[in-house]
C-alpha cells in the first residue's frame, strides 16, 4: 500500500512513529513473515528517491517489537508529493502483517 502527500516546499523534517500490531507475532506458526515501512519523495519531474526504509521482522526481533519514532530531514526542493509505503517482507507474503503508522507530522524550517 502507498499513501501519496503532497508535499508543502517549506517542510524540513518529517516524525513519524510506527510499529506493528502484537497478534501480528504472536503465534509465531502463522504469524508475520515481515514488512518494509519506507519514505520516498517524488519530485515534480516524477523522478522518485527513497528516503528512509525499515524493515521489521517482529516474530524474529524483539527490537522490532517497539514503537519508535523516527526524524528524516527532508531535502529543499520546489515541489513535490511524500510517498509512505507499508510493503510485505522478505518472504513476499502479506498474512499477519498488520503494521500501522502514527503521528505522521511535517515540520516547517526554521
Amino acid at each position: 500500500m502507498v499513501v501519496k502527500v503532497a508535499l508543502p516546499t517549506t517542510a524540513a523534517t518529517l516524525d513519524w512513529r510506527f510499529g506493528v500490531v502484537p497478534a501480528a507475532y504472536a503465534d509465531t506458526s502463522v504469524g508475520t513473515g515481515g514488512m518494509v515501512l519506507g519514505v520516498d519523495l517524488e519530485g515534480a519531474d516524477g523522478e522518485t528517491f527513497t528516503s528512509e526504509r525499515v524493515s521489521l521482522e517482529p516474530s524474529r526481533s524483539v527490537v522490532n517489537r517497539r514503537s519508535p519514532e523516527i526524524q528524516i530531514r527532508l531535502p529543499r526542493r520546489k515541489s513535490g508529493k511524500l510517498l509512505l509505503s507499508t510493503l510485505t517482507g522478505a518472504h513476499h507474503n502479506t498474512a499477519y502483517d498488520w503494521a500501522y503508522w502514527s503521528k505522521v507530522v511535517l515540520h516547517p524550517s526554521e
